[in-house]
């Protein structure tokens, strides 16, 4: 009996009785039997119980999968031309995409092979053109298979899947809610990985807004694992165009809100690097968050900086190292425009105190920058006068351990040191 589908594997496991367990072993002993079967016959109602025994055989690990790439040269071009000419069986095609689900799930070159043979193009008729939401789901789970190798995922895009999940995204309301999952999933981890030019980005931020907002604690992860491949914009051109999806489309509350009710780790040093990446773009965008307006607990709203600042505060104490190194790298950012902020509202001593002594070195390194950036701003710094005696002792200390190896941190170190003996001059 087949198990449930789930999300987060990257095949369609099986669960199989004795008697599926002596058909598999049947299966491997005539393989190549069973493939020339296939091969040489064009009758689906015949082929299908073959297609079947292909399929378990492939569910039970990339080195079955290997034989079955093997056994054959004919047998997977032979299966694609069978993908593409079942249209009034789905059913049929189903099995079909399960073999390839699982060939996508093994190794990269296993991956390349089916895609080599223009399996996406099968691919994306199927988006186009079938009803069947199953076979639908079956299809978007290959993509997203594929999609996980940065390489591949750019012929994803050449071969014009990102267009296809854009027309599914149109109708998406419409769908079962397996689907729009499936849909919304696939669709960011394309975005997720590798490069691409901000025409597409700017397809995708809209998607993107609409689906961190989802009660869906899955697809607001890899939502916000997608923006993050966006808001980290590395041109003039980029970050102005960002700043006008920001004050369109106003994700910053939704962010801050997510780092502080979520209870997904993975999520909320997402959300926290989106919120990095806004505050290191520029004055402009740091702005628009110290303007969010945070919803909070009861129906109220937290207005200004400070729903921002109790979001990266609430992450310096988080066990999580990641979180509180990506809480402390947004502070460094913060620091940059507005350092006096953080020292009105007393947040460089939770980064004395605490984060310059974290057992995390990343931590520790974000924590340096933070003070970097503020000795080197036009603050008033005379409240840090007092504090400086403890953070050089530390910072001496981080020198001793030879633990950072980064020259800038290093450097960052000895202009705290150095400053402080200026001070003292």
């Amino acid at each position: 009996m087949d198990s449930q589908q789930t999300f987060d594997l990257k095949a369609k496991f099986s669960v199989f009785t004795i008697d599926d367990e002596k058909q598999i072993k049947e299966t491997e002993l005539h393989l190549n039997q069973i493939a020339n079967n296939i091969i040489e016959s064009n009758s689906l109602e015949a082929l299908l119980s073959d297609v079947v025994k292909i399929r378990q055989l492939s569910t039970t690990g990339a080195d079955k999968i290997e034989s079955i790439v093997n056994c054959n040269s004919k047998l997977f071009p032979k299966l694609i031309d069978l993908l593409n000419n079942s249209d009034d069986n789905p059913k049929f095609q189903f099995e079909i995409t399960w073999i390839f689900l699982n060939v996508c799930a093994g190794t990269f070159k296993q991956t390349k092979y089916v895609v080599d043979l223009d399996v996406l193009g099968s691919f994306k008729r199927i988006l186009a053109h079938s009803k069947d939401q199953q076979l639908l789901i079956q299809v978007l789970w290959c993509i997203r298979n594929i999609s996980d190798d940065d390489a591949l995922n750019q012929l994803v895009f050449v071969n014009g899947l990102f267009d296809s999940l854009l027309l599914l995204l149109g109708n998406i309301d419409k769908t079962s809610t397996e689907l729009g999952k499936q849909i919304a999933t696939t669709f960011c981890n394309m975005i997720i990985n590798g490069k691409h030019k901000f025409s597409i980005y700017n397809s995708a931020l809209p998607w993107l807004n609409r689906f961190i907002n989802s009660n869906d604690p899955e697809i607001v992860n890899v939502s916000c694992k997608a923006m993050n491949n966006i808001l980290c914009a590395e041109n003039d051109s980029a970050i102005e165009k960002t700043l006008s999806f920001l004050h369109k489309h106003n994700p910053g509350p939704r962010l801050i809100e997510i780092v502080l009710t979520s209870s997904d780790e993975t999520t909320i040093e997402s959300a926290m690097v989106n919120i990095g990446d806004i505050l290191s773009s520029s004055q402009e965008h740091v702005m628009y968050l110290l303007q969010c307006n945070v919803k909070v607990g009861g129906g109220g709203v937290v207005k200004g900086p400070a729903g921002l600042l109790n979001a990266i505060e609430w992450c310096f104490s988080s066990s999580n190292p990641l979180i509180r190194k990506a809480a402390t790298w947004a502070l460094s950012n913060l620091a940059v425009e507005y350092p006096q902020l953080l020292i009105d509202h007393h947040m460089l001593d939770n980064v004395i105190h605490n984060l310059l002594v974290d057992q995390d070195m990343d931590v520790r390194v974000e924590a340096i920058w933070v003070i970097n950036n503020v000795l080197e701003s036009s603050a008033d710094v005379s409240v840090l006068k007092s504090k400086m005696p403890q953070i050089t002792h530390t910072l001496s200390n981080e020198l001793s351990k030879k633990e950072i190896k980064d020259p800038l941190a290093i450097n960052a170190i000895n202009f705290i040191i150095d400053y402080q003996s200026n001070e003292q001059q």
